[in-house]
């Protein structure tokens, strides 16, 4: 998993799907997803874009990025280890998420 590149490509509803798996309260997922999908601006050159809201993407920055990631990248493994376990098809990588 190339990790450097997946933080952009993280839809935003799969991300609460994993983090609710990996057992986190809905107090904490909560508003750290609200964070997530707040309108966003892009400045150029001092000139301020229109507001968009997101559906996919963990904000540049965020000092609980890494450990998200860890966290979706480990559940997700799971998922994998599960189905291959049982023979089922439809394992699903880290990178697929964005695709569902």
């Amino acid at each position: 998993v190339d990790m450097a590149k997946c933080y952009d490509a993280v839809d935003l509803s799969q991300l609460e799907r994993v983090l609710g798996e990996a057992g986190w309260a809905p107090r904490l997922a909560g508003p750290l997803l609200s964070m997530y999908r707040a309108p966003r601006r892009l400045r150029v050159a001092g000139a301020l874009g229109q507001a968009w809201q997101p559906t996919a993407g963990v904000p540049a920055g965020c000092p609980l990025a890494v450990a998200v990631l860890r966290i979706c990248d480990d559940t997700i493994c799971r998922w994998d280890c599960s189905a291959a376990m049982s023979g089922s098809a439809g394992a699903r990588s880290f990178g697929s998420m964005a695709e569902t």
